[in-house]
């Protein structure tokens, strides 16, 4: 099991975690943009619907994501492409 740090906090990832993060990120890839609503809803099928603003807020701390308008989007062009190299097929 990995463990996560996050500022003073610890925490154990679960098996899916992983998962979810690459469905967002896959999504944003292919779709240029997520909605709030949409990350919930994958947050439901992924079991995370406490805890998924931290996978987002980890996302943007990490200089994948930011917000704009009320959707996030990738930060930057060359992980928006690779990420959709590396996922050519997305069907979400």
């Amino acid at each position: 099991m990995a463990i996560k740090y996050n500022l003073s906090k610890v925490y154990a990832l679960s098996d899916n975690d992983p998962q979810f993060v690459n469905e967002i990120l896959k999504h944003i890839a292919h779709r240029d943009r997520i909605t709030i609503q949409e990350i919930y809803d994958k947050a439901i099928k992924y079991e995370k619907e406490d805890d998924y603003m931290t996978f987002i807020r980890d996302l943007q701390q990490d200089g994948y994501i930011v917000e704009n308008e009320g959707k996030y989007i990738f930060i930057s062009p060359f992980l928006k492409e690779f990420w959709k190299l590396d996922n050519p097929i997305y069907n979400g």
